[in-house]
């Protein structure tokens, strides 16, 4: 703790101005409009131009977006050290997990590998979805044109759009992948959960697990009782997520199947 209150801490008008209302992007403004509308237009025109994109292309993609994220984050890691951030310095939110992700694709060990394949196609795009719908982060707290708004934007398309070809061109989901899911969320809901208690002056909501996050719902029964929060939080983080994408996932192949079957009964006759 002493460590923590010896870090510099530099005014906020140089380092993290105090914005006026009217300049922040805030949630469901017009600016959150714009940005959303921009978000869907240039994914579609990047999913459309990757339509001939290989699996080997695809991976290759996914490496290169979690080294430029890896790259980021440790300087964006800097920067809120200034402001002695700990809750933005450290990659502990679902979203941040595809820097982990996306390195684990790259192992030789099958399982570490589809650990981060099932993390990519469900977790990424529930995440790169998620800020754009509802930014409860740094466009709550910045204006569009800041550097740190402009970094998640950026950061949430860009594992939105390969969470899209993951799931479309590399993974294959199963139901006994769930338990790698199940796995990779639990553990950092278990770091996120043991920070969030051990500095509570700190305000830190890592996973977003310790405190609501502006959805009435989740108000409501965090006021009934903070820890049936954490259990309704990880449990739809954890379990949930994975079962709600994969019914998805079985849903969408069966009709793929049903017309390919039906198309070609047509062409037999």
């Amino acid at each position: 703790m002493n460590l923590l209150l010896a870090w510099p801490l530099y005014t906020p008008d140089t380092i993290w101005p105090q914005f006026k209302e009217e300049q922040i992007a805030g949630l469901f403004t017009p600016t959150h409009f714009i940005v959303l509308a921009a978000y869907a237009l240039l994914l579609a025109v990047a999913l459309f131009l990757s339509r001939k994109l290989t699996e080997k292309g695809v991976r290759r993609a996914t490496v290169i977006v979690g080294a430029l994220s890896t790259v980021c984050y440790i300087l964006k890691s800097f920067y809120r050290s200034f402001l002695r951030d700990l809750g933005g310095m450290l990659p502990i939110y679902v979203s941040d997990l595809y820097i982990f992700a996306s390195w684990f694709t790259l192992s030789k060990n099958k399982h570490i590998k589809r650990l981060g394949e099932c993390f990519i196609s469900f977790g990424s795009t529930t995440a790169g979805i998620a800020y754009i719908l509802f930014p409860t982060t740094s466009l709550l707290v910045f204006p569009v044109w800041h550097p740190i708004s402009i970094h998640g934007i950026l950061y949430h398309w860009a594992i939105l759009y390969i969470g899209i070809l993951t799931l479309w061109k590399v993974y294959r989901p199963k139901a006994s992948d769930f338990w790698y899911f199940f796995s990779f969320m639990t553990f950092f809901t278990a770091i996120a959960l043991v920070l969030n208690n051990a500095l509570p002056e700190l305000g830190l909501n890592f996973m977003f697990v310790s405190l609501p996050i502006a959805i009435p719902i989740l108000d409501w029964v965090y006021a009934a009782s903070p820890v049936l929060y954490t259990i309704v939080v990880y449990l739809a983080q954890t379990v949930a997520l994975y079962w709600v994408w994969y019914g998805g996932c079985v849903l969408a192949r069966k009709r793929k199947e049903t017309r390919i079957g039906g198309e070609a009964g047509l062409r037999a006759e």
